[in-house]
């Protein structure tokens, strides 16, 4: 009897080292290749960059297509009346840039469809608007690659936060928005508005307006799955008391990340399936693998701790049986051996063969956190492991907070998302803003990824 306890524990043992070998194998099996930084523009005096966006066309990996905040480097918060629009067609070693007048804009983001239309949206009002009631969004269209845009953006009125769009195959792109509206009953509430635009439309219709309870969310990601469920992301973090939603009173012990599933195009949804209670901060985003690895599919949201010490990365399962987003697994990304700790939200990018890219910029203690080292890690098992983190920026950024005014208090780093695609080649791309001398200028590289021999 001793002897056969003896053996079963060898062999679980066995079966433990056989798997810790199998997993760390595949954490150090990756190459990172960052290719030098490109300077892109610096935004001019008392200017400053913020929160770019990127995109690349699905059809050639050349063109990339950047968008930006530009504000202004004063005490108060001054917003300028630009959005800066950035094209390139070697791959983002050099950019073109160009202007679009909006005034008050904030949160752009890019969208180009497969057939190669872009989309970029913003909150924000036209030029010379007099009515400026709530936070309305603004919809540019461009049929060349963002060369030249709508002269009249599609205009959609209310109290939106955080709008994010996505493509479908057939051309059509849908959009997510936080919204602040009234219920079927005319309560007041804060919710989910999901728009539709049809392939080659440049006017976004609403398809649904989602109120999963009474609670205080942001809307997060979007995401289109090859069976053509579309899946939503959100996170709630606050319950109303007598005067609303005001300061910090009511927040929740824990924020919670929920998604939602459609089988009808945003016509229906699921019940909300919890994600996760682990996150201290809002998620950056929502993606799905669209490759034709064995993740397709699978779906992924990193996020900061509660602590704000650690990366995870949830990743859905992708077995039928268990339902599309009903069941999610944490992984934490081993930081252990970089110093600081993670500051801004962490970006995700999955590109052609199934490789997880993740990039973040880590606060540097040893400079009473005013420094940071932007770094970048990727995963070739789905998110399970990670390969150790490179760096992107080899000197540290330190930002002079004194000389950025309102901005360099409201982001620290330079927004609360940077730009981060993969190209049709499989290549990752980064584009984001790099304090130096009173402003955050804009600098991009591309890094590649391969599997080690």
């Amino acid at each position: 009897m001793i002897k056969a306890l003896c053996d079963v524990y060898k062999r679980s043992l066995l079966i433990l080292f056989v798997l810790f070998i199998s997993l760390s194998t595949q954490a150090q099996s990756l190459t990172i290749k960052a290719k030098p930084n490109a300077f892109v523009s610096n935004a001019g005096v008392g200017k400053t960059f913020v929160e770019p966006h990127l995109v690349s066309n699905p059809r050639n990996h050349q063109q990339l297509v950047a968008v930006s905040m530009v504000e202004r480097t004063t005490a108060n918060n001054a917003h300028s009346s630009t959005l800066a629009i950035f094209t390139s067609s070697d791959g983002g070693q050099s950019w073109q840039r160009q202007s679009i007048p909006c005034d008050d804009c904030s949160d752009p983001w890019l969208t180009m469809t497969p057939q190669g239309m872009l989309y970029l949206t913003a909150l924000g009002f036209p030029p010379n608007a007099r009515n400026r009631k709530g936070l309305p969004i603004l919809v540019f269209t461009s049929t060349n690659g963002g060369l030249t845009w709508s002269k009249t953006p599609q205009y959609i009125a209310g109290n939106y936060d955080g709008p994010k769009t996505i493509a479908a195959p057939n051309g059509g792109v849908y959009l997510l928005t936080g919204s602040a509206a009234r219920d079927h009953q005319n309560k007041s509430r804060y919710g989910l508005m999901l728009g539709y635009a049809k392939p080659t439309s440049s006017t976004f219709r609403l398809i649904n307006h989602i109120f999963p309870s009474n609670l205080n969310l942001n809307a997060d990601g979007l995401a289109l799955l090859s069976d053509g469920a579309l899946v939503i992301t959100y996170q709630d973090y606050q319950r109303k008391t007598e005067k609303g939603f005001r300061g910090r009173k009511g927040r929740l012990k824990t924020r919670r990340s929920w998604a939602m599933v459609s089988q009808d195009k945003g016509q229906t949804f699921s019940v909300p399936l919890l994600l996760s209670e682990d996150c201290g901060a809002r998620p950056s985003a929502m993606l799905v693998d669209r490759s034709n690895s064995l993740n397709k599919d699978q779906l992924y949201c990193p996020c900061l701790s509660k602590d704000l010490k650690k990366i995870f990365l949830f990743h859905s399962s992708t077995k039928a049986s268990l339902g599309q987003a009903e069941v999610w697994d944490k992984t934490q990304v081993k930081l252990e051996h970089l110093k600081g700790l993670p500051y801004s939200q962490p970006l995700v990018a999955v590109n052609s063969a199934g490789i997880i890219g993740l990039t973040w910029w880590q606060r540097q203690v040893s400079t009473n956190n005013k420094c940071f080292i932007l770094y970048f890690t990727a995963s070739i098992d789905g998110g399970k492991t990670f390969a150790s983190p490179a760096k992107i920026t080899q000197q540290l950024v330190c930002p002079n907070y004194s000389a950025l005014g309102f901005p360099g208090r409201r982001w620290r780093t330079g927004g609360d998302y940077f730009g981060f695609t993969t190209t049709k080649d499989g290549q990752f791309q980064l584009f984001w803003p790099k304090a130096n001398q009173g402003t955050f200028e804009l600098w991009s590289t591309g890094v590649v990824v391969e599997k080690s021999r």
